[in-house]
């Protein structure tokens, strides 16, 4: 899915109208961002995805970016759950630790330096997710 197709089917969240309203720009302007941009549309200035984000309360956009970047988008439903928070920490350390291990293999030889950072990395994944079973244990108490 392309951007622009995001926006369209953000549509169904908030109107563009009430979009375009809330932040100050044209209906019109509002209805190019769902169009192609090789055709009659204008491309979504990076800078207003996290803020139509927020206004429409939906995430399709930054999703579809993420997943058009080779990623997952995991979104922090409360600021104060520690659970998603601990959940992201695993998601990302297990990413770093797959990006550790597919640079030290580029030149099909791993340094001992590269190993002390693989090493370092599976750690911080263990222990990140050592700490996100122990507050799902805590939970059930």
């Amino acid at each position: 899915m392309k951007i622009y197709e995001s926006v369209a089917e953000l549509f169904e969240h908030i109107t563009p109208k009430k979009l375009a309203n809330i932040i100050n720009l044209s209906k019109s302007q509002i209805y190019r961002y769902a169009e192609d941009p090789e055709s009659s549309g204008s491309r979504l200035p990076a800078d207003l995805i996290p803020v139509i984000t927020r206004i429409s309360g939906c995430n399709i956009i930054i999703q579809n970016l993420c997943s058009l970047c080779g990623g997952v988008f995991v979104p922090i439903k409360d600021e104060e759950d520690n659970k998603n928070i601990d959940y992201m920490k695993i998601v990302q350390t297990r990413i770093d630790a797959t990006k550790t291990i597919i640079d030290a293999n580029i030149d099909k030889k791993i340094t001992k330096e590269e190993l002390k950072q693989i090493k370092k990395t599976i750690y911080e994944s263990i222990m990140a997710s050592a700490k996100y079973i122990q507050s799902l244990e805590e939970e059930e108490k």
